[in-house]
């Protein structure tokens, strides 16, 4: 959930024009923010755009800034949050990915503590290093099998989040 002000409405942080190869002296006007671009003013009355899909995502009636990587959560040790939307959250051996508007989404639980690293989460099983990828849309999983193993099934177990009674693909 974006960080609120004392009278309850979203507090909206200027992105780092740094992060964009920009001057220190370059400010973002957050007022025209949308979800695949952000527009920086410049000395001058210059101003430049940065168009990247999945910049920002609504929330709370704003456009908030959508995390670059994991993030520690406040008060949870061990536990990582990457804020956007679906907003995932590591914590010990399970991911979840939930969409913020609905409160729907999906909470694996997995044989293996994870590791996190800037958009990855990675967990060891069965011989293999699975890896949690956030992208625009979710999360991807994958992994790579070096040599032949033979028939294998591997189950995967999950929950589901908010009021669903069933998974449907």
């Amino acid at each position: 959930q974006p960080l609120r002000l004392s009278d309850g409405s979203p507090a909206v942080f200027p992105a780092d024009p740094r992060r964009w190869g920009l001057a220190d002296d370059a400010a973002e006007n957050v007022s025209a923010r949308r979800r695949d671009s952000a527009v920086f003013d410049l000395p001058k009355d210059r101003r430049v755009a940065i168009f990247a899909p999945g910049l920002h995502y609504w929330a709370d009636g704003s456009w908030q800034e959508t995390d670059a990587e994991f993030q520690a959560v406040s008060g949870e040790p061990g536990a990582h949050m990457l804020r956007g939307n679906p907003r995932l959250t590591v914590r010990g051996s399970s991911i979840e990915a939930v969409d913020i508007a609905t409160g729907y989404g999906i909470h694996w639980l997995l044989p293996g503590a994870l590791t996190v690293r800037g958009r990855m989460a990675r967990y060891q099983h069965d011989g293999l290093a699975w890896t949690y990828t956030a992208t625009l849309s979710g999360v991807k999983l994958e992994t790579v099998i070096a040599a032949p193993r033979g028939q294998r099934s591997y189950r995967f177990r999950y929950e589901l989040v908010g009021d669903r009674a069933e998974l449907t693909l």
